[in-house]
């Protein structure tokens, strides 16, 4: 099993948490899961706390909880 973090100080993030987040989140402004599994891009930024998505023109962002 594959698993893989981002730290930030000392404490650190699930990527694959944050990719299921994005998912949603691109989901709930009304993209399909299949299109959002086939094209989406997350880029994360821990010194701001954040991971951004782009889907085709649609980009958002979600908060990414350190622990």
């Amino acid at each position: 099993m594959l698993e893989t973090f981002v730290e930030k100080g000392n404490k650190k993030a699930d990527v694959s948490d944050i990719i299921v987040a994005c998912t949603k989140a691109a989901n709930a402004q009304g993209l399909k899961v299949a299109d959002i599994r086939k094209t989406m891009k997350v880029y994360i930024k821990p010194e701001e706390s954040k991971a951004y998505y782009v889907v085709g023109d649609t980009v958002g962002s979600i908060a990414i909880d350190f622990k």
